[in-house]
């Protein structure tokens, strides 16, 4: 369970940088506006950091964060039904939510609203996207990026409170 946490806490610290990466992508936009609308610039400022948004960047952490939650059974027992919920019941995701059930709801919404507005950005349409819509865009992507820090910095205090390093151990 432990390794388990552990990679899951990885891929939540992944998705995490990726979302701030976006975040800073979606506020450079706003203040290039900003400037242009004001007269005193009018060149575009390029953002140096990738968006991190879409279907590919999105499947990669939910298909790991699926594969952490409900490991697939022996290949020898894949063709077995009844093997496969067996598995699926075994998994990360029931552990999660039978002993920490507000931290798995919390973990649940966090990257479900974050996949949810990964993919509702066109980044090609985003420049030419309206002001009211880049500015909604903006504050759902802050409020999805505060859920998903919260629920990691969550799993790393359940990690930390029942898992702790001692000190006195030696080779730590």
């Amino acid at each position: 369970m432990h390794e388990s946490l552990l990679a899951l806490f990885a891929v939540l610290n992944e998705w995490c940088v990726s979302a701030a990466a976006t975040q800073k992508f979606l506020n450079d936009e706003r203040e290039r506006r900003a400037k242009q609308a004001s007269n005193r610039y009018w060149q575009i400022v390029e953002s140096g950091a990738p968006m991190n948004v879409g279907p590919p960047v999105l499947y990669g952490y939910t298909d790991d964060i699926k594969a952490l939650l409900t490991p697939k059974p022996q290949l020898t027992r894949r063709w077995s039904k009844a093997e496969r919920r067996r598995a699926a019941r075994r998994g990360l995701g029931t552990l999660l939510s039978a002993y920490f059930p507000e931290f798995y709801v919390q973990f649940s919404e966090a990257t479900t609203g974050r996949a949810e507005l990964a993919l509702s950005i066109d980044q090609k349409s985003l420049r030419e996207m309206p002001q009211g819509e880049l500015e909604s865009i903006y504050e759902r992507s802050t409020e999805t990026l505060k859920d998903l820090v919260a629920a990691t910095n969550a799993l790393g205090d359940i990690i930390e409170s029942k898992f702790p390093i001692d000190p006195q151990s030696p080779g730590t």
